[in-house]
């Protein structure tokens, strides 16, 4: 009984929150400078603050954001900036991280590259993949 009330009141909490939420169409745009942030998501944290040529992809579910972007950055301006976040780039993924990158479009990894991969408590994960050779950063968050 106690879970039949509780599922209850999950439907009708969601049912209220999607009536009151505005049109969650996904976000997408370019910019050919930094951009701190899209309709209040935080994009600008999850890049170096001398990104250029940036493309994005933002979904709102109601429940979280979901980012794709890529953008173009020197390569010493990205290590300082993973070095600043804490951030370990790795010069390879990892083995079973099979994740395709939005606007990389491909399974395949460059030749030269670094990667972050940055879970957190909840399911939420940042994932970079910096190529060394376009100097071309692609970027993938979801607070989901």
């Amino acid at each position: 009984m106690r879970t039949a009330g509780l599922n209850g009141l999950f439907f009708l909490s969601m049912t209220f929150l999607s009536a009151c939420r505005p049109d969650h169409s996904p976000i997408e745009g370019k910019s050919a400078v930094y951009v701190k942030s899209v309709e209040g998501v935080p994009i600008g944290k999850w890049m170096p603050e001398t990104s250029e040529d940036i493309e994005y992809f933002i979904e709102d579910s109601g429940f979280g954001h979901s980012a794709q972007w890529k953008c173009r950055v020197s390569e010493t301006d990205f290590l300082i900036f993973c070095k600043e976040k804490g951030y370990s780039p790795l010069p390879k993924r990892l083995e079973n991280d099979n994740f395709l990158f939005r606007y990389y479009g491909s399974f395949d990894m460059p030749e030269k590259y670094y990667y972050v991969l940055k879970p957190t408590a909840s399911s939420a994960a940042l994932r970079l993949l910096y190529d060394r050779d376009t100097h071309r950063l692609y970027g993938s968050y979801s607070d989901r």
